[in-house]
């Protein structure tokens, strides 16, 4: 097996070069770079910031994540390139090239910014705004900063650490009239808004536009946020045009995702749109029924250079950022957010929430961030990530994974669709630590069989199975890795469970084995955690009124020997939708036997739905019912 058999070899419309053999290892000279030790360390994931500005045809470096002289990460720059590198034991590796941003380095005219952006694992370059380079890398994380002092180099200023966190934002506008609540008004006269009697209302506090026809915005967050999902409920009036903003940098460089009037011959439309320094650019278009005086709930989702725009939960635009080379996603570093109206008769706005986003999407033009494990061939053989015609394209005789490059810690899921080769195997892959310990759903064989595996320090074990049949196209395929539980969907209706006791943590991706198989781009996603049941509104409490409604388990009820019943129960009165999890911790000893109520069909009735009744002490159990019949039990020590 020859190393270029090893590496991925992607071939994307605009010509990503392909690596045909290891890069070579050169020594790392610490004291000939002349390198000036920062007094700011970085810890965890973190923003390294800074200004650049060549003077000469040599380079310069940035080192973080110092460990010690010959270990560290580093930036190189001229004013054509930027690569980031690893230096390990005294030799250096690169990790990332150049990449397509369609312009060059720091500028020779005077001081550009850069950015270097660390987090789970993952490592990005921006020069003046642009991503510049990317890779994936753990080596290293956290230490020291330096940047080095050539003379006819690369001069560096005002080197800065941020540190960062999963973006996680919420208003409700609940605040005295007058107050911005840290909103930037840029345009439009905004103003929170409420009802008489806050206390007597469960929705009693807005923030408002009143009449812009030149269009109003408002914002809020940081500049260095990315990768989210901004959501907001709006009320338009009249004729009035509301949106989201991200990504957004300054007037001219942002990217807006608005719904109403005016679109092609006075029809309402949803529209996403791409402003690069000062061009405006269409992405994506799409009528929608559109009502004044209705209460609508929008989304706005960047995941790289994938943009979503959605009402009421469902995807109604869906662009490719990064085909328009002048857009803020993709390449581009990220932005704030914010709200948008065009109006004469005003839009009122609720409930606005920022999440950062769960996916880490295929990204065909960035070589760094995937790997191939096992003797084979991947390939990207389509023309773009949003293509129908795109597919990844796995091709050995023996088996191989295609996997992201950073470990994903905690939950996670994959999803895909794939035509299996003949006689041979395609599936995705969880909990990745090497080739002895991962979980992988496998579809294929002969006859044709769907199967859930544990490999655990080399040993396979079949978690479940279902036969499949053959049919015309891609087969959908996900995995999911959620707590102790493994989740596997195969096509419209199987669905096989397993246990993960072994692996918290590891990388995801994708497998084939003895053929060549298609898949189309995989979405990994972490997923969000489950809802919780709707809790007593508190607001009331000083109602005389209303005190019983109000109290604390006023959203509870009971069904006792009157009811019928010979052992009392307590239910919820708040129905609770999708996954659930109900957990339990008792006050006081137990008695000889407590049972657990999910998905009843309604209020006080067991007979349906799922049970667990646990039966402590020596001797005791553990029992799961599913419609009163038990499907699982324990023995309790």
């Amino acid at each position: 097996m020859t190393p270029a058999q090893l590496l991925l070899l992607l071939a994307p419309l605009g010509g990503v070069p392909t690596q045909t053999s290891w890069p070579s290892l050169t020594e790392a000279d610490w004291p000939a770079w002349e390198y000036r030790m920062l007094d700011q360390a970085a810890a965890g994931d973190f923003l390294l910031v800074g200004e650049a500005r060549p003077t000469g045809p040599r380079s310069g470096r940035v080192a973080f994540n110092i460990v010690d002289e010959s270990n560290y990460h580093a930036l190189e720059l001229t004013h054509q390139t930027a690569r980031l590198l690893r230096v390990e034991a005294g030799l250096e590796l690169p990790l990332g090239g150049r990449l397509d941003s369609g312009r060059p380095g720091p500028s020779r005219r005077g001081w550009t910014e850069f950015v270097i952006r660390c987090e789970d694992g993952r490592m990005d370059a921006f020069v003046g705004g642009q991503r510049m380079a990317a890779a994936a890398d753990a080596t290293f994380a956290g230490g020291r900063v330096a940047c080095s002092g050539l003379a006819g180099g690369v001069e560096f200023r005002d080197l800065r650490v941020q540190e960062t966190a999963p973006v996680y934002f919420d208003d409700d506008f609940m605040r005295a009239e007058g107050e911005t609540g840290g909103w930037e008004i840029v345009k439009g006269n905004w103003r929170v808004q409420s009802v008489g009697s806050p206390v007597r209302s469960t929705n009693a506090f807005n923030f408002t536009v009143d009449g812009a026809p030149g269009g109003a915005a408002a914002l809020c967050g940081y500049w260095f946020w990315h990768d989210y999902e901004v959501a907001v409920s709006c009320q338009p009036h009249g004729t009035a045009q509301a949106g989201l903003y991200a990504c957004y940098q300054d007037p001219k460089n942002h990217l807006l995702f608005a719904c109403g009037p005016p679109g092609p011959r006075g029809q309402s439309v949803a529209e996403i749109t791409a402003v690069w320094a000062g061009k405006r650019r269409s992405l994506a278009r799409e009528a929608l029924p559109w009502a004044p005086g209705q209460w609508y709930r929008l989304a706005l989702h960047v995941d790289g250079p994938h943009v979503t725009g959605l009402v009421d939960g469902h995807a109604v635009v869906t662009a490719l950022a990064d085909g328009y080379p002048a857009t803020p996603t993709g390449a581009r570093l990220g932005g704030r957010v914010g709200l948008h109206a065009a109006t004469t008769e005003g839009v009122t706005f609720d409930d606005f929430s920022v999440r950062q986003s769960p996916a880490l999407a295929w990204d065909a033009a960035h070589l760094g961030l995937w790997q191939p494990i096992g003797e084979g061939l991947w390939r990207d053989t389509g023309l773009g990530p949003i293509d129908d015609r795109m597919r990844i394209e796995g091709n050995t005789s023996t088996a191989s994974k295609l996997l992201v490059r950073q470990a994903v810690a905690g939950d996670v899921s994959i999803a895909t669709a794939a035509v299996p080769p003949v006689g041979g195997v395609a599936g995705v892959v969880v909990g990745w630590e090497d080739e002895a310990n991962y979980h992988a759903l496998l579809c294929g064989g002969e006859p044709l069989t769907a199967k859930l595996v544990t490999v655990a320090e080399g040993r396979a074990t079949v978690q479940g199975e279902a036969p499949l049949l053959a049919g015309e196209g891609p087969l959908p395929m996900a995995l999911s890795m959620i707590g102790p539980t493994l989740r596997a969907r195969v096509g419209d209706g199987i669905e096989l469970t397993g246990s993960n006791g072994v692996l918290p943590r590891g990388r995801a991706g994708l497998l084939v084995e003895r053929g060549a198989a298609e898949f189309t781009p995989p979405r990994i996603e972490r997923p969000a955690p489950l809802p919780e049941v709707p809790r007593f509104e508190g607001a009331f409490s000083e109602e005389v009124s209303m005190a019983d409604w109000a109290a604390q388990d006023a959203d509870w009820t009971s069904v006792g020997q009157g009811d019928g019943e010979a052992i009392p129960s307590w239910w919820h009165k708040a129905p609770a939708y999708g996954d659930q999890e109900v957990s339990l911790r008792p006050t006081r000893p137990p008695a000889p036997q407590a049972t657990v109520y999910l998905a009843a069909p309604e209020i006080g009735d067991r007979t349906g739905g799922y049970a667990f009744t646990v039966s402590p002490g020596s001797g005791g159990s553990a029992t799961l019912l599913r419609a009163s019949q038990p499907v699982a039990s324990e023995a309790l020590g």
